[in-house]
């Protein structure tokens, strides 16, 4: 099955409206979610892969359709990526590929009860900023990755759970990316196909 970055925007957008237009307007809620990030990419060059551990924080908002259904379109800064070792040419070297996303969640929730949700939606994210820190063979530096190298545009899928306190929910989701994350040739040798995979735990208040 083939994805495309138009296709993923245009569900996030049809989405979203038709809860606009079915909402109960005076229920509307607005809050701020932040959390911890576990990213993962399985890159074809790394020996030993580990979580990228980072964080995400934005902007959400809740709008109910009915009393059990709500659609949360929410504005996240996000980091994602990868830490291991990686083996090329003969050379060894432990390095962690730092991606940072901004990324707009549209999730479907379901309320089952005042103090419990599960939610599943697409996202649509936009890199602004890539490097890579390493030290090994070639001793330790950091440097920036070349912009074309790599998707500008990444899209993919989530899902996850939620519980209420009042006006703080706790909550934890997955999300898979749909697309490569490499792009050019020579990013390719070293990331293959991978796709970003993260791990949230999150807490989210006035929602």
């Amino acid at each position: 099955m083939k994805f495309s970055i138009k296709g993923i925007l245009t569900i996030c957008i049809v989405v979203f409206s038709a809860a606009v237009a079915s909402a109960q307007q005076d229920k509307v809620k607005f809050g701020v979610k932040g959390g911890l990030n576990m990213s993962y990419l399985n890159v074809n060059s790394v020996l030993d892969e580990n979580f990228r551990v980072g964080y995400h924080i934005g902007v959400a908002s809740e709008i109910p359709v009915n009393n059990m259904v709500s659609i949360q379109p929410e504005v996240l800064y996000s980091t994602k990526g990868v830490k291991g070792d990686i083996s090329l040419l003969g050379l060894n070297a432990s390095s962690t590929f730092k991606l940072n996303y901004i990324e707009v969640p549209v999730m479907l929730k379901l309320n089952f009860a005042e103090f419990f949700d599960v939610h599943i939606g697409p996202y649509a994210s936009y890199l602004i900023s890539s490097d890579i820190s390493t030290s090994g063979d070639l001793g330790s530096y950091e440097f920036n990755i070349n912009e074309n190298d790599l998707e500008e545009w990444d899209f993919g899928l989530g899902a996850g759970a939620g519980v209420h306190l009042d006006n703080l929910e706790l909550g934890v989701r997955y999300n898979q990316g749909l697309r490569d994350v490499g792009k050019s040739t020579a990013s390719s040798l070293i990331l293959g196909d991978a796709k970003n995979s993260v791990i949230q735990i999150y807490a989210a208040f006035g929602l």
